[in-house]
């Protein structure tokens, strides 16, 4: 099964082309000097290059990935083709980072989002179709209450219908969403029952069932973001 090794190195991985992108952008953004608005078009192209071509790799590892994780639970991989970038959504997302005073940080965090997405997308979609589930599995040093409360789902994720607006994640998110056919599969220290509990906790003390009020309660609850 699944080890916290083989996600965390898929972490490291992938962490690691977005700093590779990112690099790419900051060359490209210092040679835009200060007035970028008037120079976006040029820099739309650039960027919409990027993330096309490190989200192809990001799809490659994805399916690589999906192949070993689904061998080793002895499913048989059916790897799902994920789409290619969506040039408005993207172009609309760098326009609003050119629209804020943190111009190249807000660009710098929705490109690690975008450059990331492909492989999660791999993982997400062939689960199902290979007979086997996914997990949203933290990572990394700290994560997010909204992760956190995702994360405290376990297998609840065959079909894009079971995930609904889970697949979300944020840009610096080091969730991965992990191949598995059930409880039985989980990373050993991933551990969904004491996510939800902190969850329900969350939910008592905000005496809300609304997402908002919740995840402020978790953040005082973690001492987190």
């Amino acid at each position: 099964m699944p080890d916290l090794q083989s996600v965390d190195r898929v972490r490291r991985s992938l962490n690691g082309l977005s700093a590779e992108a990112r690099t790419a952008l900051e060359e490209i953004w210092a040679q835009f000097g200060t007035d970028r608005v008037f120079a976006s078009q040029a820099l739309v192209d650039l960027w919409l290059s990027l993330i096309e071509t490190y989200g192809n790799m990001a799809a490659s590892m994805g399916a690589a990935q999906f192949e070993a994780w689904a061998v080793e639970l002895g499913l048989t991989p059916r790897v799902q083709p994920v789409a290619g970038v969506d040039p408005e959504r993207a172009t609309a997302r760098l326009r609003w980072a050119l629209s804020t005073p943190a111009q190249l940080g807000n660009a710098v965090v929705l490109l690690d989002e975008l450059v990331k997405q492909p492989f999660r997308s791999v993982i997400q979609k062939s689960a199902g179709p290979s007979g086997g589930a996914w997990a949203r599995v933290p990572t990394g040093a700290e994560t997010c209450a909204f992760c956190l409360m995702l994360a405290s789902r376990g297998a609840a994720y065959q079909t894009a219908h079971t995930a609904g607006q889970d697949r979300k994640y944020h840009g610096d998110c080091d969730c991965i969403p992990t191949l598995v056919r059930g409880p039985e599969d989980f990373p050993q220290g991933y551990d969904p029952v004491a996510l939800f509990d902190i969850y329900s906790e969350g939910a008592y003390q905000a005496d809300s069932g609304q997402p908002k009020p919740i995840l402020a309660a978790m953040r005082q609850i973690t001492g987190g973001n």
